[in-house]
């Protein structure tokens, strides 16, 4: 009789928490649905078309924000960012410590059973997606919490405490993240303080933001673009074109006729790296970059990486979505006087399968 008032009340809450997530959406998205009124439910036709479009994009390979997760990024990849990054390594741990005990006590298994269902069916699904980004398990997180404090009924008091306290210090990263002045924020800034008019910017692609940004440095505050006043110019490499002759020749003539190249963020060249074979043109050239035989020199770099109490810890292993969106590194190359077009682009045509 009590299971059975138990699984009524287990579906009584499931049933509750359905029709509050319609409720919301309901209120929050009205643009979701047709109507007419309050009780239409139906969802309109360009709803429907925005998310097949969008299934479309995250199942396509050619499209330059699914390379990061060609590059072989799998499940336990994504795990061990939750761990260290989405809970952060004391969360972590508790979170493997607490499914221990709840396995090992009866009593734990069988009250815990929907909170351990909801963990698993979530983690599968988020796991096997095709673009397992953190922020996509943001749902489970109170779950895993919950499952997490699990580890408090076997630890000592004090150890628990210093645990929270630890969680807490550790979190303080994330405010910091977002708290302070954004590298590429920070990077536009020094290029207006230190690179002269008419200077003329190699950025890599229009699948990333160029350098500068917007900024503020005047002082009325006038939100400043780069193009004001004719003071910088900026072409694009288009290092995510596939490679080919072509490709090369666009490198070697653009990087020609610019002053300096800003790498905004890893975005580009971490997945490109990483997958050799199929852009071994562009990947010689950023081997040429980082010897120095490209003939352009680092002026400028910035590592943000994740810092607690003055620590500053490298994540520029995690995924793109935790280590490029709110912080990435930032780099900004001068070309130097022994920069030759031609031997560039003979350079990278060499690196071409032959037949390309």
């Amino acid at each position: 009789e009590g299971r059975e008032r138990s699984l009524k009340w287990l579906m009584l809450c499931a049933l509750s928490s359905l029709a509050a997530a319609v409720l919301a959406l309901r209120l929050t998205a009205p643009f979701t649905f047709l109507g007419p009124g309050f009780f239409g439910f139906d969802i309109t036709p360009a709803v429907i078309a925005g998310y097949a479009e969008m299934s479309r994009l995250v199942l396509d390979f050619g499209f330059p924000p699914n390379w990061q997760w060609m590059t072989g990024y799998g499940p336990l990849n994504a795990l061990v960012d939750m761990a260290v990054w989405g809970l952060g390594p004391i969360i972590g741990l508790a979170l493997v410590l607490g499914a221990f005990v709840v396995a090992s006590r009866r009593a734990l298994r069988a009250a815990a059973a929907p909170l351990l269902v909801l963990i698993v069916a979530f983690s599968a699904y988020w796991l096997a997606g095709a673009a397992p980004a953190l922020r996509y398990a943001a749902p489970i997180l109170p779950a895993l919490c919950v499952l997490a404090a699990g580890g408090a009924l076997v630890t000592p008091r004090g150890v628990s405490l210093l645990a929270g306290i630890g969680a807490f210090v550790w979190g303080t990263g994330m405010v910091g993240l977002h708290g302070g002045l954004h590298s590429r924020i920070a990077a536009s800034e020094w290029m207006w303080q230190n690179l002269p008019a008419g200077t003329v910017v190699a950025n890599e692609s229009s699948w990333d933001d160029g350098l500068p940004s917007a900024v503020r440095i005047n002082a009325r505050g006038d939100l400043l673009y780069g193009d004001v006043g004719g003071h910088f110019t900026s072409v694009a490499l288009a290092i995510d074109l596939p490679d080919n002759a072509e490709k090369a020749h666009t490198i070697a003539t653009r990087l020609a006729g610019a002053d300096v190249l800003a790498i905004s963020s890893e975005r580009m060249r971490k997945p490109i790296l990483a997958l050799g074979s199929r852009f071994p043109m562009t990947t010689r050239y950023y081997r040429m970059l980082e010897s120095g035989e490209l003939c352009f020199a680092l002026i400028y770099q910035n590592k943000p990486g994740y810092t607690v109490l003055g620590q500053r810890f490298d994540d520029s292993w995690a995924q793109e979505p935790w280590s490029i969106y709110d912080h990435p590194q930032v780099e900004i190359y001068r070309k130097l006087d022994c920069y030759d077009a031609g031997k560039v682009e003979a350079a990278l045509l060499q690196a071409l399968p032959k037949g390309s």
